[in-house]
């Protein structure tokens, strides 16, 4: 299902959740991967909070 066009990554995701809710190796895994995730997301789409302003680097008198 990765290899092909269609929900491969999110059957898996899925599934790793489920698996969560009884294993510990699958809540650490998932944990992670939602770290990873939010990290991607940040770099790819910087935020409000952490954009670099238009005036910086003017000298205000």
């Amino acid at each position: 299902m990765i290899a092909t066009p269609g929900p491969g990554w999110l059957t898996i995701l899925l599934a790793l959740a489920v698996l969560a809710a009884e294993f510990v190796w699958a809540r650490r895994l998932l944990d992670r991967l939602k770290r990873e995730g939010e990290r991607i997301r940040h770099a790819v789409f910087p935020s409000a909070d952490h954009a670099p302003t238009h005036d910086a680097g003017v000298n205000r008198a």
